[in-house]
């Protein structure tokens, strides 16, 4: 997937971040799910204050 090379999508979003995913072709949502709970349950730990 193309990404904005300024990683603006990820400054539209209170605590927004931009991470990628080496070796992912689709959305990482179909092509690497698993990386995409961590990445969702990291972040939530973070912002809970909950450590991940």
């Amino acid at each position: 997937m193309p990404r904005e090379p300024d990683g603006r999508p990820a400054e539209l979003l209170p605590r927004g971040r931009l991470l990628e995913a080496e070796d992912s072709c689709t959305p990482i949502a179909e092509d690497q799910p698993e990386a995409l709970v961590t990445a969702v349950r990291d972040s939530v730990a973070e912002t809970s204050g909950r450590g991940a």
